[in-house]
């Protein structure tokens, strides 16, 4: 019988935390194990060293600190803790080159120094050095030589790396641009269509009046972290300013921000017509509920948040940033607007909001756009090639 290969897989973002992370992991991961043998190094947000078995997979967790970016805290991980977990590894892949993946990286690079014959791979789920353009520092100094810091650490980290998974040929070609020249296999990333789908019309209601929503109510949403990058308070004024300039929208117009976060710029737009949920384990009702989805974001690789709501046949109006500018067409299946202009994306919300037929047409097109596209069997498929090639 032919021996499983080994492969330890390394996140810095592992569940319960649900982001673009995880919700690919979650993915792919049940299907890799299956002809793979698979261990996962993720965090303890317990804050306890501990292993536990998730989806029949080896899963050892290490302690954060109480330190961290954006809501996420750094991992309390050094290469001479991670690598007695590397020692039986064929291919060490992380996913980040955060405190985990970096100590993953530099134990992985030991290893093949005293002969070890693995491979290191790392899938580029984000531009670390471009988010931290929009975390929120008091010293600008001190931003810019943070920035510095970590885009020399990517630099130094992939280009250690013997292959480099990315989500799209723009992140390809951004790191290029860094001379980041280890090779690139791009892998787009998938979603659930079996579980974003297009409600009924009954189940759209039904979704609705969980929420309290009226079914005259035109539900604009958002889904995903509360931090400054994700630029939600823009979507939040784009709101405001609607109902302003139209008596008619200031009873019917309704923003659901679905995530958790720092949310005090937000809350400046809001009131009782907008509710922000915090954290839910399933987005999918939260989703059915809305008519419009908006990405407002200043930085993205592929944004499974907005594929997913177009999988559900939501009109997505969306920042040209990352992949996002590459599947949606201007019309056809959503609608771009430049960076930080709350009054173009209300312009553009409003003709979604006068126009139901428009918005069917154009969701029912964003659907094709993901089944055609962007389907985790897809993605799975890309990864067991790439890996078997290893």
């Amino acid at each position: 019988m032919k021996t499983k290969k080994t492969i330890v897989i390394t996140t810095d973002t592992f569940l319960p935390k649900r982001d673009g992370i995880t919700t690919f992991l979650a993915n792919i991961i049940p299907d890799l194990a299956e002809h793979y043998r698979i261990r996962i190094l993720a965090p303890s947000y317990n804050k306890k060293h501990w292993t536990e078995t998730w989806q029949g997979v080896e899963v050892v967790r290490f302690p954060v600190s109480s330190l961290g970016l954006s809501g996420y805290p750094a991992v309390k991980a050094t290469p001479w803790r991670v690598q007695p977990y590397l020692k039986d590894a064929d291919i060490v892949w992380v996913n980040s080159a955060a405190p985990l993946g970096a100590s993953a990286m530099m134990a992985t690079r030991s290893l093949k120094k005293k002969g070890h014959p693995v491979k290191l791979i790392a899938f580029i789920h984000s531009i670390e050095w471009d988010q931290l353009t929009h975390v929120v520092l008091r010293s600008k100094w001190l931003k810019n030589q943070l920035i510095r810091l970590v885009a020399y650490l990517g630099w130094y980290f992939y280009n250690k790396c013997d292959h480099l998974l990315v989500p799209s040929e723009g992140v390809a070609q951004e790191l290029l641009s860094k001379h980041i020249k280890t090779q690139k296999t791009v892998v787009p990333l998938g979603v659930d269509s079996d579980a974003f789908t297009i409600p009924t019309r009954r189940e759209k209601l039904l979704a609705k009046q969980r929420l309290g929503y009226r079914p005259g109510d035109v539900v604009i949403g958002y889904c995903g972290r509360l931090s400054p990058e994700k630029d939600v308070e823009t979507l939040a004024e784009a709101c405001a300013l609607l109902r302003k300039h139209n008596n008619r929208l200031n009873h019917t117009l309704k923003l659901l921000i679905v995530g958790d976060g720092n949310h005090e710029n937000v809350t400046d737009f809001l009131d009782d017509k907008y509710k922000i949920t915090g954290f839910v384990k399933n987005v999918v009702p939260y989703v059915h509920a809305m008519d419009i989805f908006v990405m407002p974001s200043l930085t993205e690789t592929t944004s499974l948040a907005t594929l997913e709501a177009m999988s559900c046949g939501l009109p997505v109006v969306a920042t040209p940033v990352g992949h996002i500018k590459d599947y949606i067409i201007k019309g056809y299946n959503g609608f771009l607007f430049p960076k930080e202009e709350p009054r173009v994306l209300a312009q553009k919300l409003y003709k979604l909001i006068q126009n139901p037929s428009l918005r069917e047409r154009i969701g029912k097109k964003a659907r094709k756009t993901v089944l055609e596209k962007y389907t985790w069997e897809r993605t799975i498929v890309k990864l067991q090639r790439l890996l078997d090639s290893l």
